[in-house]
């Protein structure tokens, strides 16, 4: 039922309960067009409809451009970053639904004052599956990625002036830290404190390569020459979309030969659901890292990524060339360098991945030692 009032003011307001209970309201100069509102709104809430503008009556759904937006960016990026843009999503459909518990998501909700809520909401714990808040920069690159889609639905023609004009707000965005390698120690204790097999196998692939978690995990056994100590790195798993074909070391293919080929991936397939099934456990590598008793500047927040940073300073450490380095964890050589060397050429990456030293021959110091 909808109730006409005379305000002080000298309006007419419409009050009525929406579906969802909530009372909503409406003023207007005089009490004709108060009436014949208040007869448009009981039709809608009889039929158990919530009344909408109808300016955005036509407007589309945010799960309409959000579907639409993750259909589009499947084609153009990899499985892993678009898995991340669906948990997003998924995070700010959530956020939404804590503000409109019922009815439509219209896209006119894309206003700059729903992305400073929604920022603010990421770092409250209870909003976190781990009940523990999220950092600054982890809430800033969810914003960022809505920010992405709300960008693209305007751009894309599919809904021409029935979704709000982009905007962007203001997030921190920590300093980053000085870098901190662990050791080829430190990573031997990591790997040696893991306790399921296929992380094993992962951690021990990642300290011999240097390679990014998401890489190899989606690399297959017919990637890996084992005569020829050669490994073939697909562009479709690349972060940059360059694919190569780098040496690795022998210590490593002595390693690989034992593990299990009941998959077509190198890395043994983890227990979980479908959609997880190619995916690391970084708590239980940061588990690792701290029963190995390793520093926590060295690998807190990026457990997996702490390796790459430790096989590069190895190598450096032990003289090999920063670019060829670079070439063999994937990096882009820039500028001149990048134009006009051929790192095959300047370089003898054999003799390069045969610096990475074996478990077996690094010193007793334990693994906190550090140089």
């Amino acid at each position: 039922m909808a109730y006409v009032t005379r305000r002080p003011s000298g309006k007419y307001q419409v009050r009525w309960s929406a579906p969802d209970g909530r009372e909503r309201g409406k003023s207007f100069p005089t009490r004709k067009h108060a009436n014949a509102f208040a007869v448009e709104v009981e039709a809608c809430v009889a039929s158990g409809k919530r009344w909408i503008p109808e300016e955005a009556r036509d407007m589309p759904d945010i799960e309409e451009v959000i579907a639409k937006y993750l259909e589009h960016r499947s084609h153009r990026l990899r499985a892993t970053t678009v898995r991340r843009y669906t948990e997003n999503m998924a995070l700010f459909r959530r956020f939404l639904r804590s503000k409109r518990p019922s009815g439509g998501l219209p896209a006119n909700l894309l206003t700059r004052p729903i992305l400073e809520d929604f920022y603010v909401w990421l770092m409250r714990p209870e909003t976190s599956h781990i009940g523990k808040p999220r950092s600054k920069d982890t809430a800033r690159k969810v914003v960022e990625v809505i920010q992405l889609m709300w960008r693209w639905a305007d751009e894309s023609d599919r809904w021409p002036g029935r979704v709000p004009r982009p905007r962007r707000i203001e997030m921190t965005r920590e300093a980053p830290r000085p870098a901190t390698a662990p050791t080829w120690a430190e990573m031997d204790a990591c790997i040696e404190a893991v306790t399921t097999p296929w992380i094993a196998c992962l951690l021990t692939f990642l300290r011999f390569t240097g390679l990014r978690v998401g890489e190899t995990m989606m690399l297959r056994w017919n990637d890996l020459d084992m005569e020829g100590g050669l490994l073939t790195i697909e562009p479709g798993i690349t972060k940059n979309k360059r694919g190569r074909i780098i040496p690795v070391s022998p210590h490593l293919i002595e390693a690989v030969t034992a593990w299990p080929r009941d998959t077509a991936y190198v890395i043994p397939s983890p227990a979980g659901s479908r959609d997880r099934a190619r995916q690391p456990r970084p708590r239980e590598v940061a588990g690792a890292w701290r029963e190995a008793g390793v520093p926590e500047r060295v690998w807190f927040g990026s457990p997996h990524h702490a390796f790459r940073k430790g096989f590069k300073s190895g190598l450096l450490r032990a003289g090999a060339a920063p670019d060829a380095v670079d070439h063999l964890q994937g990096h882009v050589i820039s500028g001149s360098r990048g134009r006009y060397i051929d790192v095959g050429v300047a370089y003898d990456l054999v003799e390069v991945v045969g610096r990475v030293p074996h478990p077996s021959d690094i010193g007793l110091a334990g693994p906190t030692a550090r140089p």
